[in-house]
């Protein structure tokens, strides 16, 4: 053969080469012997031969978490488009939609841009809904399946072609891949050694065997600064490893090596502190979601010997965790795990459960508990009593304090805790900082700035001498709010700013998204709407990956000033809704009367006079109402939103008229939130939008404002029904307005209505 290919010009193509990867020499043999032959081989490994120039096969593209939000934009992403193509042929009416391209993304996502993955998904739309087909995939192998039948068998079913490669592993090379896939996110060697109990003296094979599943492309390595390389699966592979692992009766076992090796871990991080700590709380936010894993475990298996206790173990360690990173999303899972252990009524000594009460404390408390979290806190003070553990009692009595003043305004028992605390912790600066904080913060919100300032310079003090640079950013915030209030305007920009930062560097979410708040509301305040409008956006997309609903809806609202400010005004009407919306959703009372204030100076900036004073008179019923007593995270406003309302309202009062405007203020009395927001598109376009003739000219000749809105209504269709509805007001006031605007127009019927309104451009 070598002879009769000597000296031919000819490519040479070798399919799914690993079947006989052994024979990989023969090829540098026939290359030497045939200079003019070029050879392309297939392999799901490499050949590791001198000469190899690799080209390796990825997942197809998918978007990253910034994803586009046009359809157009996300069809240029590899996985998307076959998802899409391949839709199509399955069922031809499939178009991707701007509704439905998040789940089309998801699907792709949770696929992991496999191309057999993505065309057996695609092919099950013909029995099932885009949704469904998200929900089956929790169970990806089971569904994808019914290959084409022109196909190899083993290309016909994910699982088919998985099992294909997994046999050809050798039996180490199995074992390898079955632990491996026990975990969520990967794992490092050393933690896969511990968890095996692999011995030391052959830890090179694992080496070996690990090495081997990256060249068959099962495993992907990830660098880690400062620490192992972690090697993760996709979780399509990771899911028939982990059937395999039940399938050689081996899940329990790993299952029960994994809980003793985390809970182990978190302990460690727990006992840390300083600097060291950081360290630690690195391990344990690469470990976040293999820790979830197993605190889920430990509660569905707490009847085996033993599990009740490592699951409380587990979470009381993980709570300062959880506490100093601020974690709010996907808590409500570890709550509800949290407190079933705790309902086990498990025999276990008093710090033990201390701890873990102050884990379901923390779970409360960011999920706007502050009741069942008071009640958390108030147990795990008596544990920590029965302990006789100091620094624990601190920590309890510095949240009751904290919730004593957030949750009943109750400063007197505020100001007594948070003394109890500083008397327990004299020798740990960290709870010490913080016990400053809230009593300064305390009495900023009275306005007692000289015992605020007090407090804050202590803590900034000690944070600084103590290099806590996590409490530091807190204390600079206050510090900076209290500068604000004394008229320091710079100074409370600076404050801010050295707060950011440090919240940058320790990844402080939450309060990274609290300080970027506070300059958009400085900028604001100040009048530079353009220099606002930067750091509210960023602290609104902060608030939405962390879930915080309530600051999301405030930091909304101060973008609607922003945009009213630079008279966008489209802008502003969005996010006047969005916030509204939720503010609304939340029962918060406080935020609708202050969103329906702020939109009330919009609609005068548009000439609305009528419509804005609509607005105040509702704003004015929402501001008396108390709002629920529900605990939620406070929010940090320098100047209440709304503020200096007055001269506008006692402007638009002379303007209209004390009946006008007595009669419109008591309509909006009557509108609720829901009813602004139906009604609100009718009232879009503003005034420099109008006829010049409509929008200048006044006088018993000419039409109203509130004839204006009549008129306009008629031209798009309404009934006299619906425009009463859409104003507020009687049908019966519905025909006075249409016969006042037939006599000043000369008109003699709706038609003509209609057509003077499309003549006049008030569509």
């Amino acid at each position: 053969m070598i002879i009769s290919l000597r000296t031919r010009h000819l490519l040479l193509v070798l399919d799914n080469f690993e079947q006989v990867i052994g024979a990989s020499p023969l090829l540098v043999e026939l290359l030497t012997s045939c200079p003019a032959l070029k050879v392309v081989v297939t392999s799901r490994e490499r050949l590791h031969v001198r000469g190899e120039h690799e080209l390796e096969l990825q997942p197809l593209a998918l978007p990253g978490p910034q994803m586009p939000v046009s359809p157009e934009a996300l069809a240029q992403y590899g996985a998307i488009a076959l998802f899409v193509e391949r839709a199509q042929a399955t069922l031809p009416s499939f178009q991707m939609t701007a509704e439905n391209a998040p789940l089309v993304v998801a699907i792709c996502q949770r696929l992991d841009g496999l191309p057999l993955a993505l065309e057996l998904a695609a092919a099950r739309l013909g029995v099932l809904s885009l949704h469904a087909l998200h929900q089956r995939l929790t169970r990806r192998l089971t569904l994808l399946t019914n290959g084409p039948r022109d196909l190899p068998a083993r290309q016909q079913t994910i699982r088919a072609t998985l099992q294909w490669s997994y046999d050809l592993l050798t039996p180490l090379e199995q074992r390898t891949y079955r632990w491996l896939s026990a975990f969520v996110g990967g794992c490092t060697l050393p933690i896969l050694a511990a968890i095996s109990a692999w011995p030391e003296s052959e830890t090179a094979t694992l080496e070996d065997a690990a090495t081997s599943l990256l060249d068959k492309h099962l495993l992907v390595r990830r660098e880690q600064e400062h620490d192992e390389p972690r090697f993760v699966m996709l979780e399509t592979i990771r899911e028939f490893g982990w059937e395999q692992l039940v399938v050689c009766q081996e899940a329990e076992m790993v299952r029960a090596a994994q809980a003793r090796y985390f809970v182990q871990l978190a302990e460690a991080a727990a006992a840390s502190s300083g600097s060291e700590q950081e360290n630690w709380f690195e391990r344990l936010e690469w470990e976040r979601e293999n820790l979830r894993m197993t605190l889920q475990w430990l509660v569905e298996y707490a009847e085996q010997e033993h599990n009740a206790e490592m699951a409380l173990r587990l979470a009381g360690a993980i709570a300062r965790f959880w506490t100093v990173r601020w974690y709010r999303w996907s808590s409500s899972q570890e709550r509800d795990w949290v407190e079933r252990t705790l309902d086990l009524k498990v025999e276990v000594s008093p710090e033990i459960k201390a701890r873990a009460l102050q884990a379901a404390a923390w779970l409360a408390l960011v999920q706007d508990d502050g009741e069942q979290a008071e009640r958390f806190y108030q147990e795990s003070l008596r544990c920590f009593g029965d302990a006789e553990d100091a620094r624990g009692s601190a920590v309890a009595s510095y949240w009751l304090g904290y919730l004593a003043w957030v949750v009943h305004q109750d400063e007197k028992q505020a100001q007594s805790l948070l003394a109890l605390c500083s008397r327990l912790t004299k020798d740990d600066p960290v709870v010490l900082a913080l016990a400053r904080i809230t009593a300064g913060n305390i009495a900023l919100d009275q306005g007692k700035l000289t015992e605020a300032q007090t407090c804050l310079e202590q803590s900034v003090a000690l944070c600084r001498t103590t290099k806590q640079k996590k409490n530091l950013a807190r204390a600079l915030r206050s510090m900076g709010r209290l500068r604000f209030a004394q008229g320091e305007t710079t100074d409370a920009r600076s404050l801010f700013e050295e707060s950011l930062a440090l919240c940058r560097e320790t990844k402080e979410a939450f309060h990274q998204a609290r300080a970027l708040d506070l300059l958009g509301q400085l900028e604001l305040e100040q009048g530079n709407a353009e220099l606002a409008q930067p750091w509210l956006e960023e602290a609104r997309r902060s608030y939405h990956a962390l879930g915080t609903q309530r600051h999301f809806a405030w930091v909304s609202l101060r973008l609607a000033e922003a945009a009213r400010q630079q008279e966008k005004y489209e802008v502003a009407h969005a996010c006047y809704r969005k916030s509204l919306e939720l503010f609304e959703r939340l029962n918060e009372t406080e935020g609708i009367a202050s969103v329906l204030r702020s939109w009330g100076q919009l609609a005068v900036r548009q000439h609305k006079l009528q419509w804005a004073t609509r607005l105040w008179g509702a704003s004015q019923v929402w501001s008396q109402r108390k709002t629920s007593q529900h605990f939620s995270l406070p929010v940090d406003h320098l100047q209440p939103t709304g503020a200096n309302n007055e001269p506008v309202v006692a402007a638009v009062r002379q303007q209209l008229g004390p009946q006008a405007f007595t009669a419109a203020w008591e309509e909006g009395q009557r509108m609720s939130p829901a009813r602004f927001l139906a009604a609100q598109a009718l009232h879009e376009p503003v005034a420099s939008q109008l006829p010049t003739s409509l929008r200048k000219e006044a006088g018993p000749s000419h039409l109203t404002e509130r004839e204006i809105e009549v008129l306009r209504l008629v031209a798009r269709g309404h009934t006299d029904a619906q425009i009463a509805e859409a104003l507020v007001i009687s049908p019966r006031t519905v025909h006075a307005h249409l016969r006042s605007i037939y006599s000043k127009l000369g008109l003699s019927s709706r038609f003509a209505a209609i057509r003077y309104a499309l003549d006049a451009h008030l569509l």
